[in-house]
């Protein structure tokens, strides 16, 4: 991992042989530590030194899988992982503590893209199935989901700033809905690949 200047160019931090696998990488929302996350392990580092790192650890030991996406809630204290592993799939962190709080179940197949909502209360998750499945953050109880008509391309979900929308990569098209109700409110076109 190479921390640089992005005006100079100046290479200000580095580590060598962090992780076995190019890792994710996350700044934190005041940049004062960097997230890196591969299938070995999630490290939290003090940024701009890359010094004191400090691992994630859980009775599991480590992510399960690919690290698809890293997210951090909006008060910056939890850290959702989308894991490309079937049984284990979404993980919320507790950055405080550096352990596991849950392990979201519940998709049928990988899980891909996780978000948080603006409020950092409920989590929206997305996978191979067809369906955006919603989160208790506390409990990572699953509240309601929203049935798609497919399971293809890249599956992303996100939240509007206002959290009243999520939207989903669904193939070549977006589909936009209500969060509280789940209903479609529009579906964007013009895409002739994946989104």
């Amino acid at each position: 991992i190479t921390l640089e200047d992005a005006r100079t160019n100046t290479v200000i931090a580095k580590v060598n042989a962090v992780h076995r696998k190019m890792p994710m990488l996350l700044f934190s929302h005041d940049s004062k530590t960097l997230i890196s996350a591969s299938t070995d392990a999630l490290i939290v580092w003090d940024v701009p030194k890359l010094e004191k790192p400090r691992t994630l650890s859980s009775n599991n030991g480590d992510p399960r899988g690919t690290v698809t996406r890293l997210v951090l809630s909006p008060d910056g204290q939890t850290l959702g992982v989308s894991c490309n592993y079937y049984r284990y799939e979404d993980q919320i962190w507790d950055l405080k503590t550096g352990k596991l709080k849950v392990a979201l179940g519940g998709h049928t197949a990988q899980a891909w893209s996780l978000a948080f909502a603006p409020d950092g209360k409920t989590i929206a998750s997305r996978g191979n199935d067809p369906q955006i499945k919603f989160w208790d953050a506390a409990t990572g109880l699953n509240n309601r989901s929203i049935p798609l008509e497919s399971g293809h391309g890249v599956r992303q979900v996100i939240y509007s700033a206002d959290g009243k929308s999520v939207a989903t990569a669904d193939g070549n098209l977006v589909r936009v809905f209500d969060a509280a109700t789940g209903k479609p409110t529009r579906t964007l076109k013009g895409h002739t690949s994946n989104v």
